[in-house]
């Protein structure tokens, strides 16, 4: 239907009732399911949007969902119609930007609906439907993220600080008893252990008076300390907290099944909660019966590092923080596949080395033999690539430019140490250009190519995050408490300078701008200060629906003036160019023609000349001449013209011409 839009604006101006169909459908839920974006952009424009859209979906549930997953760029027009400033100057302390919520609160459509509907809608259903069906361009609409901004100042910011403050008390004791127990327990152990590897190997040692072996200081009884009593409490408080946390994710596995481990943060918290529960229970199994004092350390050190990065895991969901931390978690995701493929490589050179430079050999030279090497120790004849392990981390290593190439390769080199001198010294070149370089610069070109498209996913991660942090508080917060906090308009003063470094500090937590990601300027507020209306300021769907609605009539009118002049034509019995083109014999007609004419035309321009000059004379009358003489000399003339302009007409021409015989006008 090519007038849709406008019947559409039609009834809504005249007031007609918005009603269900048969099926029950209403206008809205057509619009969408036709694809009709005109007559979706003339109904969220018009003044009734609100009624429009409070109308429950039969395919949907709410006209909003619909328009999140079918039309995103009519969604897109009515987020921005939300969107209002004032008329005071942009600098201005008065100026303030106005930010409707109703398209994004559902609870007032139910309401409005139908009041004494009971069931408890989805918290943030729309926004979860923009995460869902990935409408990244909506979720960062500055409507959206005013939205989720107001709900974090409103309880947000509260529970999520204090959970914050609760986990960082529990890293802090967890640390503190890291750091006391390597003092009071781990080097103890460590000594005690090296003392019965020397008793071992020298057993007189034990009955001499000696109290230092290199570095090491003999002691006859090296005991572990006992722990402090606050160190103690640590411990409990650890204990309760890791438990009651194991207790918390096995709960939710239940629940959630096989959903539960799509994130990365529940692997690192499960570690670490149940590493931490390993190690704090170790302390007091004294004689190590149960557990051994190396695994406890082992598992002390996985807990210690996973707490610290699910510190860091904790800080991706709001503000700048969130945005470098998603900036270093796909960086990390980058290289981790990179490296994988380019670990064969690593491989191969390790595997290469550990063949052609195990070890050292005494060289082929005389004076070698006559120095003293009674200083020598064995580890002067051993090389980074004894083993296939040290070999990997050798390789590895030159991947950051640590090639130490002097020690490796060129005095074994020219010491004559080498069992293979040639070939190692064309596999370290080898080495050097494609790991320390090649791998190197690929490495590092991947991990910054692009870079803010990388921010941009990194923004847009921390807002999906922001919407999931919020969806589950408000499933677990209660009805009362959430109407309380509710908001369906919020009015922001950019320019209010009162509290302005706590607000600055608080900005750092908050969604803020994303510059370049919903426009320029990254606010809507931006584009109306430059004096377009607020409120429906045009956009650029908006002047791509107007410009298609233009074309298709255009479109329209031209095909009814075709069929208009196609009757005429056939009615009169018209036989058009296009016909007489395509007749053979006229086009062989069109060629004898031009060879005629291209022979009688002058082909020097002394011929033109003198055709000229001919022609003036004829013209000019005879003093003697009759008058049969000027009339011939009138005939000659005319000829003359008519055969010129013939001829200029046929070279300047466009078009060939045929005679009239081969026309029917």
């Amino acid at each position: 239907m090519h007038n849709a839009a406008q019947s559409a604006e039609f009834l809504l101006n005249k007031g007609a009732n918005l009603v269900f169909n048969k099926n029950g459908m209403s206008a809205m839920d057509l619009a969408i399911a036709n694809k009709a974006q005109e007559v979706a952009l003339t109904m969220v424009q018009h003044e009734r949007w609100k009624e429009i859209l409070s109308q429950p979906s039969a395919v949907y549930g709410w006209a909003t969902h619909g328009l999140i997953k079918e039309l995103p760029s009519v969604m897109k027009v009515l987020l921005d119609r939300c969107v209002d400033v004032s008329n005071r100057h942009p600098l201005s302390a008065e100026y303030y930007e106005k930010y409707d919520y109703h398209p994004l609160q559902l609870k007032l459509y139910r309401e409005l609906d139908s009041p004494t509907q009971k069931d408890k809608p989805k918290p943030l259903e729309a926004l979860n439907n923009m995460v869902q069906y990935k409408r990244y361009e909506l979720i960062a609409h500055p409507v959206c993220k005013s939205y989720l901004n107001s709900k974090w100042m409103s309880y947000g910011i509260y529970l999520h600080f204090s959970n914050l403050l609760i986990y960082s008390a529990f890293l802090g004791m967890l640390t503190s008893l890291i750091l006391r127990g390597i003092e009071i327990d781990l080097k103890p152990r460590m000594k005690t252990m090296s003392l019965d590897h020397l008793y071992a190997n020298k057993p007189n040692m034990s009955h001499t008076n000696v109290s230092h072996f290199g570095p090491l200081h003999l002691k006859p009884d090296i005991q572990s300390e006992s722990l402090p009593s606050v160190d103690v409490a640590f411990l409990y408080v650890v204990m309760i907290f890791t438990a009651s946390h194991l207790l918390k994710k096995f709960l939710q596995i239940s629940i959630q099944g096989s959903r539960y481990f799509f994130r990365l943060t529940n692997y690192f918290e499960l570690i670490c909660y149940a590493t931490a529960l390993v190690f704090a229970v170790a302390f007091f199994d004294i004689p190590d019966k149960y557990v051994p004092w190396r695994i406890q350390w082992l598992f002390g050190a996985i807990a210690i590092f996973c707490a610290w990065f699910n510190l860091l895991l904790h800080m991706q969901r709001y503000g700048k923080p969130g945005i470098y931390v998603g900036i270093f978690l796909r960086e990390l995701r980058i290289l981790m596949k990179a490296i994988t493929v380019y670990f064969i490589m690593i491989i191969a050179f390790s595997m290469a080395f550990c063949v052609l430079n195990p070890e050292k050999i005494f060289p082929d030279n005389r004076n070698f033999y006559e120095q003293d090497h009674g200083d020598d120790s064995p580890n002067d004849w051993q090389t980074a690539h004894k083993t296939v392990q040290s070999s990997l981390i050798r390789i590895s290593d030159m991947l950051v430019g640590d090639v130490d190439a002097i020690q490796n390769y060129i005095d074994p080199i020219l010491n004559d140490q080498l069992v293979f001198p040639g070939a190692t010294y064309f596999l370290a070149l080898v080495t050097v250009g494609v790991i320390t370089l090649l791998i190197q610069a690929i490495l590092m070109g991947t991990a910054v190519y692009d870079l803010e498209k990388i921010e941009k996913s990194a923004t847009i991660n921390m807002l999906a995050m922001q919407v999931a942090l919020h969806t589950d508080l408000e499933s677990k917060l209660p009805e009362a408490f959430l109407s309380r906090v509710q908001k369906t308009e919020a009015i922001v003063y950019p320019n209010y300078t009162k509290w302005r470094a706590l607000t600055k500090w608080f900005d750092i937590f908050t969604t803020g701008d994303l510059e370049g990601l919903t426009g320029k300027a990254g606010r809507l507020g931006e584009r109306r200060r430059k004096g377009l209306p607020s409120g429906e300021g045009s956009t650029s769907v908006q002047a791509h629906a107007q410009q298609q609605t233009k074309l298709k009539d255009v479109n329209a009118k031209m095909d009814q003036h075709y069929e208009l002049l196609r009757l005429v034509v056939q009615r009169m019995d018209i036989k058009v160019d296009t016909d007489v083109v395509d007749d053979p014999t006229v086009a062989r007609r069109r060629i004898s023609r031009y060879a005629v004419r291209q022979n009688s035309r002058p082909r020097t321009a002394w011929k033109a000349i003198q055709a000229s000059v001919s022609l003036k004379s004829a013209l000019r009358p005879n003093s003697q001449g009759s008058d049969q003489s000027v009339k011939s000399g009138r005939k000659s003339a005319s000829f003359g013209l008519l055969e010129s302009s013939s001829s200029e007409h046929f070279d300047g021409g466009d078009t060939d011409h045929v005679s009239d015989e081969d026309h029917i006008h």
